[in-house]
């Protein structure tokens, strides 16, 4: 998921989306996504047979 996915889905503009989601959450959305790719690779790596490659790309931000 991307902050534009999640803009899109909101159906606000960015700027009211970043104002909305940072008051709610307290963090912006570009560190709540992070975290988000953070615990999803702690959660692969505990696994402990997926290539690292593997969690670095399907944690990867492609959001830019």
């Amino acid at each position: 998921m991307t902050i534009d996915e999640l803009v899109q889905i909101s159906m606000l503009s960015k700027s009211t989306f970043y104002k909305a989601f940072e008051q709610y959450t307290g963090m912006s959305a570009k560190q709540y996504l992070a975290e988000i790719r953070i615990k999803q690779a702690i959660q692969l790596m505990s696994i402990g047979h997926i290539p690292l490659n593997e969690i670095a790309y399907a944690s990867n931000d492609r959001n830019g």
